[in-house]
């Protein structure tokens, strides 16, 4: 393992303390009868991609459905669209890498259309620690009922973290492994 990896992963064990209690009086509603889910649902067929399984199911599907057709650009030109899953879809779905889009883009039409099926989801910023890296990155968290809990999913990578029993990890639950060095 190199010096840096060690340095960060030492770092989330270090600032491992986090307060519940201001979480439990925070609330976040969903408005997954939004009017603008019903045109999402109408132009793009994410009801079909989406499937009739498990919530965890659904997820992936959507997840593999935006990672193939609503592409990364990998530092491409700077895109200035309305943030809205439907003007992001219309503007680069399945047009390959350009136009292409970034992490956020691609996070907002994957929580987006989790939220137009039902779903209880989440977008997520997340930061560096090191203060010799300026990159940040987007991602989403998905509630998954079967599980009981909120599970990280990367539109971007086509990727989730899992244990080493395969069970899927909320971004929370997947730190604490890297902290720990627990695979």
């Amino acid at each position: 393992m190199n010096s840096e990896y060690l340095l960060l992963t030492g770092a989330l064990r270090v600032f491992n303390n986090f307060s519940h209690s201001i979480c439990e009086k925070f609330h976040i509603e969903h408005d997954k009868q939004h009017p603008e889910f019903e045109l999402l649902r109408e132009r793009y067929p994410i009801m079909d991609v989406a499937g009739n399984g498990t919530d965890f199911s659904k997820a992936i599907n959507l997840m593999r459905w935006v990672y193939n057709n609503v592409k990364h650009c990998q530092g491409g030109e700077d895109i200035a669209i309305t943030p809205d899953p439907i003007s992001i879809l219309d503007y680069c779905f399945g047009k390959g890498r350009m136009p292409g889009i970034y992490c956020r883009q691609q996070a907002i039409v994957f929580t987006e259309c989790c939220l137009a099926i039902g779903l209880t989801t989440r977008t997520i910023h997340c930061l560096p620690f090191s203060p010799n890296d300026f990159e940040s990155h987007v991602a989403s968290m998905v509630y998954i009922s079967e599980m009981g809990k909120w599970v990280f999913f990367d539109p971007t990578g086509n990727a989730y973290f899992t244990d080493k029993n395969g069970v899927a990890l909320s971004p929370l639950d997947a730190r604490k492994l890297l902290a720990t060095g627990n695979k």
